[in-house]
């Protein structure tokens, strides 16, 4: 095994795979919000609501639904992985009362809804 005593060299060693790491989060793998949020509209006939900062804290407990446009941080275990999900949320209030929850559209989520890419 080699020693590299030098700090000098260690660190020019260093550099290199340093580099290499952060050259994997590419800011070209940023989900496209807007095609999910264009899906949506197009599939429901309803307006995009975002969700805004700050998120709301306390909600009635009213049954509007909202079909929600939701990130999906899981891992991704078996490509194709989706960056977003839809689910059917309570209301307005209580959707975007989540961090994960971008927006929403009235009404429950269609059955077929599926995803920007199909």
């Amino acid at each position: 095994m080699i020693r590299i005593s030098n700090p000098f060299w260690r660190t020019c060693l260093l550099l290199p795979v340093i580099a290499l790491l952060g050259a994997c989060q590419s800011p070209g793998n940023e989900p496209d919000t807007e095609a999910w949020v264009a899906h949506l509209e197009t599939r429901t006939e309803n307006g995009f609501t975002r969700c805004e900062s700050p998120r709301p804290e306390m909600c009635t407990m009213i049954y509007q639904p909202v079909c929600g446009l939701v990130e999906d941080d899981k891992a991704c275990l078996e490509p194709p992985c989706s960056p977003f999900q839809y689910r059917t949320l309570g209301n307005s209030c209580s959707a975007c009362g989540l961090d994960e929850v971008v927006g929403h559209v009235d009404d429950e989520c269609p059955d077929d809804l599926g995803t920007p890419e199909t």
